[in-house]
C-alpha cells in the first residue's frame, strides 16, 4: 500500500497544492478583487495556481500535465462553479493543464532546455517567469477558446488580458512567497547548527 502511495505521491502533491492555489484566488483574492473592480471580470488577478502550474512541469514535466487538468477541472466544478457547460470547462482544465508544459517544450525546441532533469537543479527565477509567461499566453488562449462557446466574454481582448495578467502575477506572487519561506527555512536550519 506505501508503494502505491508513494509512485503517485508527486501527483497527489501536484493535485493538493493546485486545489490550496485555485482556493485562495476563489475565496481571498476573488472578494477582494470584486470589492475594488466589481463582479465583471472572469478571473483572478492573481492567481497563484498558475505557479503551481509552472513548478509541477519543471520539476516532473508530462507527469504534472494529468493532475494539473484534474485539479483545475474539479476546482472548476466544486469551487469556482462558473456557469459554464462542462465541456468548456474540460477543454479550459486541458488547457490549463499542458499549458506550461508546452511552454517548456517550445524552450526546449528553440534550444533551451529548462526542465529539472535535464541538469537545471537550481532555477533561474526569470526563465521561470519566461515560462509562466509563454504558458499563461497559450493557457489563455484555450480558456479563450473552450468558453467562448457557453458564456459571453465580453471584449474577449479585455478577458484575455485578465488571464494574463492574474496567470504572471499569480506566478511571481508565489514565486516570491517560496522565497521567503525558503530564505527563513534556511535561516532556521543555520541556527541550529550554531
Amino acid at each position: 500500500m506505501k508503494q502505491a502511495i508513494g509512485a503517485f505521491a508527486p501527483e497527489l502533491i501536484i493535485f493538493t497544492a493546485y486545489i490550496v492555489a485555485f482556493s485562495m484566488s476563489n475565496y481571498v483574492i476573488l472578494p477582494l478583487q470584486s470589492l475594488i473592480f466589481g463582479p465583471t471580470l472572469l478571473g483572478s488577478l492573481l492567481f497563484m495556481a498558475h505557479g503551481v502550474r509552472v513548478l509541477s512541469v519543471w520539476l516532473f514535466g508530462m507527469r504534472a500535465v494529468a493532475p494539473l487538468a484534474l485539479a483545475e477541472m474539479l476546482a472548476t466544478f466544486l469551487i469556482w462553479q462558473p456557469d459554464i457547460n462542462a465541456n468548456g470547462v474540460i477543454l479550459g482544465s486541458v488547457a490549463g493543464g499542458i499549458s506550461c508544459w508546452l511552454a517548456f517544450e517550445l524552450l526546449r525546441l528553440a534550444g533551451h532546455d529548462y526542465f529539472y532533469d535535464s541538469g537545471t537543479t537550481q532555477p533561474s527565477w526569470r526563465v521561470m517567469m519566461l515560462v509562466g509567461a509563454i504558458g499563461s499566453v497559450l493557457n489563455s488562449f484555450g480558456h479563450i477558446l473552450a468558453y467562448r462557446s457557453t458564456v459571453d466574454l465580453g471584449d474577449e481582448l479585455a478577458q484575455l488580458l485578465v488571464f494574463l495578467m492574474g496567470d504572471i502575477l499569480g506566478t511571481l506572487s508565489l514565486f516570491f512567497v517560496l522565497m521567503i519561506i525558503m530564505r527563513k527555512m534556511r535561516k532556521f536550519g543555520q541556527k541550529g547548527r550554531d
